[in-house]
């Protein structure tokens, strides 16, 4: 399904290019129906690889291309609200899985998943297209007929045609200046080296590591319910990204995004010396159960055990053994609280921002000229990583230990939080425009209308955003 996902990733940018944001999520829809449709006929093994290949397929375009799309259709003041419900109602749908899971089979699964498919084709077709795709195509009647459609009959045309005409003239700029060189151009790789780094990081802060270790550490607390683990912490994710959606448009992405991963860092930090206790505990309690023999304590003649305590009877104490089962016992279920209580804090932290930011940023920071190659990288690296994590974690583990692995991820989300510190900027409030900006060499120029008294003039992204931010009444214009 990771393969499946990789290949989705890569083939989107073209598909949602040459067809369409929308059409090709009606495309996604058919494949998700088709792979789960494979899934429940499971008459041979090969059909079951069959459809896993598909729905990770269509998982792959899914998260390429709906953030692109919401980017683009959102309105600037609820962008990172929408942005941020892209993972939650992926949370919400992960979490269903595991509901439905308890209470049904798989091939019911498969056919729960085909009417969910379905009925999201059927919803797709009240979306209007992306207008800034339109635009990109030149054809600005339907573009116009989408802005009316997401800005409401009542929106004034001479407005739309405005925003028609500064989509135009940020396309021809930008086109003239990705003509010489695109990987050379700030406006493109330093966006995309943002956008890659940040779904990166996403997986590489160890969210999958925890999710696959999480079992065992609900074990240790006496927690013995296989789908508890699940269940709650699928709740609890679904709750933090409820929380991020209206902190998104209120606080920004970029401070979510640091306190999401240096939180994040701390958790692991102290979920590694939790389990390195957990472990340390859980060799003394089985040490006793071993046969003890004058071999293990040179210079008696008789030892004796009782329940953990070991006593030379010879009264000779040089090497003297002697342990208290109960304590060890007591530190290990502490321990084990301990541990629970930080992934479930890393679950929250995580879904404040390590989660929606990354998917929020490529609808936003990536130029449209080349969002669908660099939206494409983008997730590819995000499923990527993801393989690598879920698959070089048991061997880690095994080669060194789990709570060394866990140190490792909280020096990973230690190092992103510094990269987000330098690089990530702030788009709270600014418009697609406004952010392209951002990355330009020199400042470019805005005609700004002040609506209050019809006055034009000259501005820079910063001051049409401190004009913003003053509450004055501002409208780009060109």
């Amino acid at each position: 399904m990771v393969w499946g996902a990789m290949v989705g990733s890569l083939v989107c940018g073209p598909l949602m290019e040459r067809l369409g944001r929308l059409v090709t999520m009606k495309f996604n829809m058919i494949l998700y129906i088709s792979g789960w449709v494979f899934i429940f006929s499971h008459t041979t093994v090969a059909l079951l690889y069959i459809g896993r290949l598909l729905t990770g397929l269509a998982y792959g375009i899914t998260i390429t291309v709906v953030p692109v799309y919401v980017g683009e259709v959102g309105p600037t003041v609820i962008r990172g609200l929408l942005g941020a419900s892209i993972n939650l109602f992926l949370a919400i749908g992960i979490m269903a899985g595991y509901a439905f899971g308890i209470v049904f089979r798989w091939p019911h699964l498969a056919e729960i998943g085909i009417i969910c498919a379905s009925i999201s084709l059927i919803l797709c077709s009240i979306l209007p297209e992306s207008p800034f795709w339109l635009v990109k195509k030149k054809n600005n009647y339907d573009a116009q007929k989408a802005f009316k459609h997401l800005l409401g009959s009542a929106t004034p045309l001479n407005a739309i045609k405005l925003r028609i005409a500064s989509i135009q003239e940020s396309q021809l700029e930008n086109e003239e200046r990705f003509k010489m060189k695109d990987i050379l151009n700030p406006l493109f790789y330093r966006p995309l080296v943002i956008v890659v780094v940040l779904n990166s990081s996403q997986q590489l802060s160890g969210i999958n590591a925890l999710m696959f270790y999480v079992h065992s550490i609900f074990h240790a607390a006496n927690f013995d319910d296989e789908n508890l683990p699940s269940i709650m912490l699928g709740s609890v994710q679904i709750l933090g990204l409820f929380v991020s959606m209206f902190l998104m448009d209120k606080l920004g992405r970029r401070k979510l995004f640091l306190v999401s991963s240096v939180g994040c860092g701390f958790c692991f930090a102290l979920l590694g010396v939790c389990m390195y206790f957990i472990s340390t505990c859980k060799a003394s309690l089985e040490a006793p159960t071993q046969n003890m023999s004058e071999d293990n304590f040179p210079g008696t003649s008789n030892t004796t055990h009782y329940a953990g305590l070991h006593v030379d009877i010879n009264g000779q104490n040089d090497h003297f053994y002697h342990y208290d089962s109960n304590e060890a016992k007591c530190s290990f279920e502490v321990s084990a609280w301990i541990a629970l209580i930080s992934s479930v804090m890393f679950i929250v932290l995580f879904a404040l921002g390590l989660g929606p930011v990354p998917f929020t940023a490529i609808g936003e920071l990536i130029p449209l000229q080349r969002r669908d190659f660099a939206g494409g990288l983008a997730t590819f690296s995000n499923n990527l990583f993801s393989f690598v994590v879920v698959k070089s974690f048991p061997l880690l583990s095994l080669y060194t230990s789990s709570h060394a692995v866990f140190w490792g991820f909280g020096v990973i989300n230690f190092m992103i939080a510094s990269y987000a510190w330098w690089k990530l900027p702030e788009t709270k409030g600014r418009s697609l425009q406004e952010i392209q900006e951002l990355f330009a060499e020199s400042p470019q120029t805005y005609r700004v209308r002040d609506d209050s008294s019809g006055h034009i003039a000259k501005k820079t992204v910063e001051e049409t955003m401190l004009a913003k931010s003053h509450k004055e009444d501002v409208l780009v214009v060109a």
